[in-house]
């Protein structure tokens, strides 16, 4: 049995981790390296326990987006298809894998996956037109088109001069 501390920062972490789950996707990713972190928690206890955890902070999350309609019900079926037996299958694997071998796989994960989530925001980010800051720029998108005319004289006006 886990001390009251562990329980209490565990409850935290959980909470860390659910408020991660439910506003961008990402959560798991953090919680059980951080468990396991904790004095007295097992990989596999972190494990079983945290899958344990998805499927109420799943039911929390996707029901606050699908009051949103934000989920593409096809597309989380096709998920739900291939998520299922790949769980059931690690499930099983886990209990014939050392503990090493688990930590290896889950830290190599997710360096790789945050090195090519950076590469690609940052690729991202320079393909993107910046937009032109200039106080006689009009962004706003209902400005008619006497007031586009008149701001392009007056731009045209300022460059001549």
């Amino acid at each position: 049995m886990l001390s009251d501390v562990t329980l209490g920062v565990a409850t935290v972490i959980g909470a860390g981790a659910g408020l991660l789950i439910g506003s961008v996707g990402v959560g798991g990713i953090i919680l059980v390296p951080t468990l396991i972190q904790l004095p007295d928690v097992e990989i596999q206890a972190a494990i079983a326990a945290c899958m344990f955890a998805y499927i109420f902070a799943g039911l929390a999350g996707g029901l606050a987006y699908a009051l949103h309609s934000v989920i593409s019900w096809l597309d989380t079926l096709w998920l739900v298809i291939g998520a299922i037996p790949g769980a059931f299958s690690g499930a099983f694997v886990l209990s014939y894998v050392s503990d090493l071998a688990v930590k290896v796989v889950l830290y190599s994960v997710i360096v790789v996956t945050t090195g090519i989530s950076l590469y690609r925001t940052c690729q991202h980010r320079h393909q993107e037109p910046q937009p032109i800051n200039d106080e006689n720029t009009n962004t706003d998108p209902s400005a008619s088109e006497g007031e586009l005319l008149d701001m392009s004289k007056h731009v045209a006006t300022s460059l001549t001069t």
